[in-house]
């Protein structure tokens, strides 16, 4: 049996990924069981131990995002590594799955909306108070920057286009997430016609980074 040679770098990418996160330990010392420490030929059988050991989709049911062992919730956590499975499968193309930015987008967008409410609805409470303190934090904003921009109603890109101003961070470190909403419309409702250019450049590292800053903003306020 052959092996297309981009199925194995995409598989030798992910190998690399899980075998050097700390987090990781009981996988790595079990692929050094299976591969060894003797160089040999690894033909096709010792691949498809690799291959088996690692069953890609299999591995992804189980496997947990370091990132968020810190919230105490199953219910939320388990969703949220969930859609981080499912992202991390669009990703790298893993089995049953094809390399897709626009499904990466959307289950990033899942996350990025579940922790946004994790974060406001923890330090405003009611969805009234918090479109109430955004409007007033935007307003504020507008003292300096006269481009801020005021939002009307609550919904997830008013809750991380706001979120610069709640936390003192960069818009640089947010704008991938606010620029996901377009992306999010367009494979959930299966537009034809796309939406218009993000105004920052998305790419599956830039989403995931930005990703990672909002969960690091979760975790610090849910620490006080």
């Amino acid at each position: 049996m052959g092996y297309d040679r981009e199925h194995l770098s995409k598989l030798l990418e992910f190998v690399r990924m899980l075998y050097n996160d700390p987090a990781n330990a009981e996988f790595a010392q079990g692929l050094k069981e299976i591969v060894g420490t003797v160089p040999s030929s690894a033909g096709n059988g010792k691949i498809d131990k690799i291959e088996k050991y690692l069953a890609l989709d299999y591995d992804l049911d189980t496997i947990e995002n370091p990132d968020y062992a810190f919230i105490k919730d199953d219910k939320i956590r388990n969703t949220l590594n969930a859609d981080w499975r499912e992202m991390m499968r669009c990703r790298y193309g893993l089995r049953g799955h094809k390399e897709n930015f626009g499904e990466f987008a959307r289950c990033a967008h899942l996350q990025m909306e579940m922790l946004l409410d994790i974060y406001y609805t923890g330090k405003y409470g009611d969805a009234d108070n918090i479109l109430k303190n955004l409007q007033l934090n935007a307003t504020m904003a507008q003292a300096s920057n006269p481009k801020v921009k005021v939002p009307d109603s609550l919904n997830t890109w008013a809750k991380a286009y706001c979120l610069q101003y709640e936390t003192g961070h960069s818009y640089k470190e947010f704008s991938p997430l606010i620029a996901l909403n377009g992306l999010r419309n367009d494979e959930s409702h299966r537009s034809q016609a796309k939406s218009s250019k993000p105004s920052v450049e998305l790419t599956y590292s830039s989403v995931e980074t930005a990703l990672s800053n909002l969960t690091n903003v979760v975790k610090e306020a849910m620490t006080y």
